[in-house]
């Protein structure tokens, strides 16, 4: 049970990070009074203040059930003060935007604890577009690292390093200790994932190193832990006993609930290991009262795996099934509610149904005794004369009329409620499924190549990417591998169509990013041909066992740059290319590239893919594109735009700056769709050789 970097050093902003705005406050906050504190919070009148009486209080107080309240208090006084302000123009302005960043972040980081990762993400967008406006590089050194922890969750390992490197690159120039050894940390964590061991040590204790010197206990204990697990999972259960006793002693001196119940149930796992039953039990069960207490699901299931085991192999079985069932109550929490809810509604239908029945009864007794009535009637009065039995007549025939119309009114005025509530579930539902569909889109968005990634490594490029749907199936991806021994970079860059488009094409598309990770991340393959035959088997084993001949329409370039000895470089271009061709365009002309007419998926040839080299001038421009622009309807007779008219009008406006390129395209897409439907993901990228 191990403190992952995103839950680990994912941090709250620092007291530190904000000396220089709390002056006048001074009188309170060295002392770190938690109770003054918290009486300026509910007396003073001055929103700044309070603002920042609450600030401290997140910053000092570790109770992970308290601190989320009061932050919650900073992001309502300070959404409310910057309701009309987009950039800050007074320094008011300024505390209220440092404050409010400071808060989303933590709230992210409450959240990511808590594994909603699809609002953590939103709330750690929401902080990094605030420290953009205000350029706060401490927070923005913050935010990195927290996003970094996002990429480790979704074993994205490459991704989360060059987060971490962002963050600690800004530590670095602030010379920031304590946060250098956060980032140290985090970057011990990511390669322990990796299970390159040496590099994590490496890592580990350099971090504990800079928390020593920046006297931060906190961080001193979550790192000895950290490499207790490391030396466990290496099977030297004496070291990982010696760390984990080391972080316990700080743990119960700081009494910091979360790593209490983190080392209580490593310790417990251990004495598990060397079959202690009695001594690991006991650490297990105050690892599980705190997990309790603080609501994370995940420490309750561990503790309640740990203690099933231990009670099992102690032979109680009453014990142990009840931890069993606790490991899955969460989920059959939710089904019971769902049953209940159900039963609740059945009985409510019976009990309608009942009642409809005994009024139908008394209804037609009521009928039938009428009826009686009005035969006596008829024998008593039959000499009074026909007026009165047409009178009588009209009367029953009235009445009638009047209970059929009650009942009809009665019966659409039910049924119009039911539509309007139907209606009231439609709509909720659908919103419910947007607002997914809008969240996987945020975390799509996350993995395509970042703008700044792309600047670093291609100064001069367009991306002009318009999905048809909210997600897409088209996408874009990079990477940067350093071969630093043999002073060579190798950049590779990617334009793929997944198989579909909107939600079925991006799960296509995460699969398709995750075999193009893994095929040069993991496995280490490096020539783009070699490249999409790895993926391509991937995606025949894992797609086309059941039938399936998914997967995606792609051009890979690798740019390799080579630097000698006197620091002189030279470039070579390569690519692979499935079904789609780049374009050259030279001194005004296009050029078709090769390709290979096959997909990166099952399809009637399994030949290999083919290697080729680029050979362009300085100042051409590459094009790699996907089908959708090409295949767009529109124009005055409705036709297909096709490519060659594409590749002209690349060739033309090829001479243009790319942001004015870009804009180009959008127009002309645009102009020729006019208002027919957009019928598939369009991607072009344009490169200035």
């Amino acid at each position: 049970m191990r403190y992952y970097p995103h839950t680990q050093f994912v941090i709250k902003p620092s007291a530190k990070m904000i000396t220089s705005l709390l002056l006048f406050f001074s009188c309170f906050l060295p002392a770190q009074n938690v109770d003054s504190l918290k009486a300026i919070v509910k007396s003073s009148p001055s929103d700044t203040a309070r603002c920042t009486a609450l600030t401290a209080l997140v910053d000092v107080i570790l109770d992970e059930t308290e601190w989320p309240l009061y932050n919650n208090e900073i992001i309502k006084i300070c959404e409310a003060k910057l309701k009309s302000i987009k950039v800050p123009v007074t320094s008011l302005d300024t505390f209220y935007m440092v404050r409010l960043s400071n808060a989303y972040n933590n709230k992210g980081y409450e959240l990511h604890n808590k594994e909603d990762l699809p609002k953590a993400i939103e709330f750690y967008h929401k902080s990094l577009e605030i420290e953009k406006k205000i350029n706060n590089k401490t927070n923005l050194a913050l935010v990195y690292n927290n996003l970094g922890g996002i990429y480790i969750q979704q074993k994205l390992y490459n991704n989360a390093i060059e987060f971490f490197m962002k963050s600690l690159t800004i530590r670095i120039e602030m010379g920031d200790k304590k946060g250098i050894g956060q980032i140290y940390g985090n970057l011990g964590s990511t390669y322990d994932e990796m299970m390159q061991n040496e590099r994590a040590k490496y890592f580990y204790f350099k971090a504990l190193e800079m928390y020593k010197i920046s006297d931060d206990p906190v961080r001193v204990a979550l790192t000895l832990n950290n490499i207790g697990t490391l030396y466990e999972g290496e099977g030297d259960l004496k070291k990982a006993m010696e760390y984990f006793r080391k972080s316990l002693e700080i743990q119960e001196r700081i009494k910091n609930q979360r790593g209490l119940c983190v080392v209580w149930g490593n310790i417990s796992d251990l004495l598990l290991k060397e079959k202690k039953y009695n001594e690991a039990k006991k650490y297990a069960l105050k690892a599980l009262t705190i997990a309790k207490e603080i609501g994370y699901p995940a420490h309750i299931q561990s503790q309640a795996s740990s203690l099933y085991k231990i009670e099992s192999a102690l032979g109680n079985w009453k014990d142990a099934l009840e931890y069993h069932k606790l490991f899955y109550s969460m989920r059959d929490s939710i089904n019971n509610i769902e049953n209940a809810g159900a039963a609740i509604k059945e009985q409510v239908k019976f009990e309608y149904e009942k009642q409809t029945a005994i009024d139908k009864v008394v209804h037609e007794k009521e009928l039938v005794l009428a009826g009686e009535r009005e035969q006596k009637q008829r024998v008593i009065s039959i000499g009074i004369g026909l007026g009165l039995v047409l009178i009588l007549v009209f009367a029953v025939f009235v009445f009638n009329r009047l209970q059929v119309t009650r009942k009809q009114k009665t019966i659409i005025e039910e049924q119009k409620h039911l539509v309007e509530e139907k209606n009231h579930i439609i709509e909720e539902k659908q919103k419910e499924i947007i607002d997914s569909i809008n969240y996987a889109k945020r975390i799509q968005h996350t993995l395509l190549a970042h703008d700044e990634f792309l600047k670093e490594h291609l100064p001069e490029h367009f991306v002009f990417f318009k999905p048809k749907d909210i997600v897409s199936g088209d996408f874009y991806w990079s990477t940067v591998v350093q071969h630093s021994t043999l002073n060579i970079q190798r950049f590779y860059l990617a334009v793929c169509d997944s198989t579909g488009h909107g939600v079925p094409g991006a799960f296509m598309s995460l699969l398709n990013i995750s075999f193009l990770n893994e095929a040069i991340n993991e496995k280490k393959i490096y020539q783009p041909n070699e490249i999409l035959d790895h993926v391509r088997q991937r995606l025949i084993d894992e797609i086309s066992k059941d039938g399936g001949k998914d997967g995606m329409d792609a051009i890979l370039l690798c740019i390799e740059t080579t630097k000698d000895s006197n620091g002189n470089e030279a470039r070579k271009i390569t690519y692979a290319a499935a079904n789609n061709h780049p374009i050259v365009v030279s001194k005004g002309n296009s050029i078709e590239l090769g390709k290979d007419k096959m997909p990166v998926g099952k399809g009637e040839k399994t030949d290999s893919f083919t290697l080729r080299t680029i050979e362009a001038s300085p100042g051409d421009s590459l094009y790699l594109y996907t089908d959708g622009f090409a295949d767009q309807f529109g124009g005055p007779k409705g036709k297909k735009f096709k490519y060659k008219p594409l590749n002209q009008l690349l060739a033309d406006n090829a001479g243009l700056s790319f942001e004015e390129q870009n804009k180009r395209l959008e127009e002309n897409f645009e102009n020729w769709k006019g208002t027919l439907e957009q019928v598939d993901d369009v991607c072009i990228i344009g490169i200035r050789i």
